[in-house]
């Protein structure tokens, strides 16, 4: 409220002052705690002021009151002519120009005592500070009584008598007055030899000429100061101090050393008061039924996979809902909240808003397009139905950018770029799992064509590195990679409870370790290798119409 009554008053009042001279009179109590920038120079208006040829008495009340259009002075002036502050700054020459009575200059024949020494300042000899100095004082008067019967005194005899000052036995004398070092010019003595004497009289004639002269010289006048701001025009002057009388800056800056304000782009806005929900608001609309979450889910088979494509429409229709549902009950059971807060801002996570705070919503903007993951590119969500996620709850799922080697498509997964990781992640009752990937403008399913450059994204699920397992292949490889990793149960010799390592299966081609050669070469042969599987976004959607 302070800073809308400010900038009211300074839009009704202050800047509409007609006159930049003027409107420096009005703002003149403020000029020492104002500091601006003026023809490269750093300092407060008031020392701007002083350092230019406009007097500071031109801007005093006193000055502003007789110089008012109704004043004495005031009356005098033409109108339209520039005003007496503003025709002070202007250079002298120019028609314009005012001219002021500076400090008197001493006349011809006269000098000042404080310009003849610095050290010796006549100002401040005053009778109490030298009738206080040390050594200075009289001692006081010894006046004689004469007795009772004695006749009256003569005319001509003292009545009284003042003790005179021993120079040598009173203390008060200054030390270098009572010692032998001469501290005075002996006395003159003229020369008897006639050659000396005329040597004499010549330095005297001298020394009086260059007395003479210095008694006659004229003192020189001070330069002419600059205007202010280095221009005769004070309206830069004028800018630049409305800018920093503007309410914006002056009462944030004084509210800020007191109490914390906003961090947001208004620090004087109030702070928004009223609950905040920061959960991912997708788990109770699943849990109240898994078809609004997502229509159709039941008829997905198991052990399936497919590719789905946010609705922003929705999302932004959903979590409108909510936060007018709670500022309805908020209103309705009386609590003291802020109702233009945005209570519900995340709908798949809770590390980040998919909305931003309703009362910034374009009102002409279309449903749809306040949603965040709509404005940062498009949103796909891997859905996968089956158990697979209960047995490896650790299982890493991410996309990666694909590339074209001899019209085959593959992996590029050499590139850290080319990796995306889910930005959320969620389950629909025990075997519903679905991860969301925000590929900015790209489409998944790519380009049938190598030339196009556009080989779509493949999405992988691969088994943590750190979570071996140990064992067999269930059965016999068809395409053997001479590893051991091919090893199946088919191939080895199975007693009731443990395999028989007294029989050992052929050793494949690729490996040097040999079955049974010690205990770490059997454990390295029958802990598996970790397994991902890739699937390109035309196995999940299909082919393009």
């Amino acid at each position: 409220m302070a800073r809308q009554v400010s900038t009211s008053m300074s839009m009704r009042h202050l800047q509409r002052v007609a006159g930049d001279g003027k409107w420096l009179q009005i703002t003149a109590p403020m000029h020492s705690r104002v500091s601006v920038t003026l023809a490269g120079v750093t300092a407060t208006v008031h020392g701007q002021v002083q350092a230019s040829r406009l007097p500071s008495g031109s801007l005093s009340p006193a000055m502003r009151k007789i110089a008012r259009p109704s004043g004495v002075i005031g009356r005098q002036l033409q109108t339209g002519v520039p005003q007496i502050v503003d025709r002070l700054n202007v250079p002298a020459g120019s028609p314009a120009a005012l001219q002021f009575a500076g400090p008197a200059q001493l006349p011809k024949g006269m000098v000042a005592f404080d310009d003849v020494s610095p050290d010796f300042q006549v100002k401040s000899m005053t009778a109490v500070s030298v009738g206080s100095a040390q050594g200075w004082k009289v001692e006081t008067a010894v006046v004689a009584t004469p007795p009772v019967a004695a006749p009256p005194a003569p005319p001509h005899g003292p009545v009284a008598a003042a003790a005179l000052i021993d120079w040598k036995k009173n203390p008060n004398i200054p030390e270098i007055l009572t010692s032998n070092v001469a501290n005075l010019s002996p006395p003159i003595v003229f020369p008897e030899n006639a050659g000396a004497l005329q040597a004499m009289k010549a330095n005297f004639k001298t020394a009086a000429q260059s007395i003479n002269t210095r008694l006659n010289t004229v003192p020189p006048a001070p330069p002419d100061p600059p205007p202010l701001g280095g221009q005769p025009a004070l309206a830069p002057v004028r800018a630049l101090l409305l800018a920093k009388l503007n309410p914006a800056d002056t009462i944030r800056v004084r509210l800020g050393v007191r109490i914390p304000l906003n961090p947001g782009p208004d620090p004087l806005q109030p702070v928004e008061a009223g609950p905040k929900y920061p959960q991912a608001m997708w788990a109770p609309l699943a849990q109240l039924s898994p078809e609004w979450m997502l229509p159709g889910i039941s008829n997905v088979e198991v052990d399936c996979a497919t590719l789905l494509a946010a609705n922003p429409k929705f999302i932004e229709a959903y979590m409108i809902g909510l936060n007018e549902e709670l500022s309805r009950e908020l209103l309705w059971r009386e609590f003291p909240a802020d109702r233009s807060v945005t209570y519900f801002q995340s709908f798949w996570t809770a590390a980040a808003q998919d909305i931003g705070p309703i009362k910034t919503f374009a009102p002409n903007g279309a449903l749809g397009t306040h949603v965040a993951s709509a404005a940062g590119g498009a949103l796909f969500v891997l859905l996968i139905r089956a158990n697979l996620f209960q047995r490896y709850p650790n299982a890493i799922v991410y996309a990666v950018r694909a590339k074209w080697v001899s019209a085959v498509r593959q992996l590029a997964d050499g590139d850290p770029n080319n990796i995306k990781y889910p930005v959320f992640r969620g389950e629909i009752g025990a075997g519903v799992t679905f991860f969301g990937f925000n590929l900015g403008d790209d489409d998944p399913q790519g380009s049938k064509d190598p030339a196009a450059g556009k080989p779509g994204w493949y999405f992988v699920i691969a088994e943590h590195v750190t979570e071996p397992r140990v064992g067999l292949e269930p059965e016999k490889s068809a395409t053997p990679t001479g590893l051991w990793n091919d090893l199946s149960w088919q191939e080895v010799a199975v007693k009731p409870n443990y395999i028989d390592v007294s029989t050992a299966p052929p050793t494949p081609s690729g490996e040097s370790v040999a079955w049974s050669e010690n205990s770490a070469a059997l454990a390295y042969i029958l802990v598996r290798r970790p397994v991902r599987v890739a699937l390109h976004a035309l196995a999940l959607l299909g082919e393009k119409a």
